[in-house]
């Protein structure tokens, strides 16, 4: 009698933690496997969840080879490193969109370069998504702006939040920390 057992699954997921340090997890980890990362900037490691220091933001390509029982399976994929507090967006840079103080503790400042009159709005959300707050600033100038956003009434608790900013419907998102 014999017995062929499935290839495992190598699909993983990674995430942006802080500057250029990702977090990497198999999707469906497995007693027992043997994991074998290669992180795309000369480093290899075999932690089943490794957190990794890029040096330099950019694109890498992971990959995860994963064995269980001499079958494998091998995923790679091209990540992103980056600092998670920069916004997420296409064309983000060209409204030169920052945050600051970040991290804050009851007000912040949304700075941006605006070529034309804008209507901006801003969300505040928990890292699970769900709002917090709804900012409407109006249709802003064209101009540099430094927009206060006051978060003294949420009574926010220390930790990571992300902030989306909307203008004229495209959205740009990025996460600011609470101390």
């Amino acid at each position: 009698m014999v017995t062929i057992a499935p290839s495992p699954s190598a699909l993983y997921n990674w995430a942006n933690q802080g500057l250029n340090l990702i977090q990497f997890a198999p999707q469906t980890p497995v007693v027992g496997a043997t994991y074998l990362w290669n992180l795309g900037d000369g480093t290899t490691t075999t932690v089943l969840s490794p957190l990794h220091q890029y040096n330099l933001p950019g694109n890498y390509q992971v990959c995860l080879t994963m064995d269980v029982d001499g079958c494998s399976s091998t995923e790679c994929q091209v990540i992103e490193a980056r600092d998670i507090t920069s916004f997420d967006g296409n064309q983000a840079n060209e409204f030169g969109l920052s945050v600051y103080p970040n991290p804050f503790q009851s007000q912040f400042f949304v700075g941006m370069m605006l070529k034309e009159s804008t209507e901006v709005k801003a969300t505040l959300r928990d890292l699970t998504g769900k709002q917090l707050a709804a900012y409407t600033f109006g249709v802003v100038p064209a101009g540099s702006h430094n927009l206060p956003v006051s978060t003294a009434a949420l009574q926010l608790s220390t930790g990571v939040y992300v902030l989306e900013m909307n203008l004229n419907g495209a959205v740009y998102s990025t996460r600011i920390i609470r101390e």
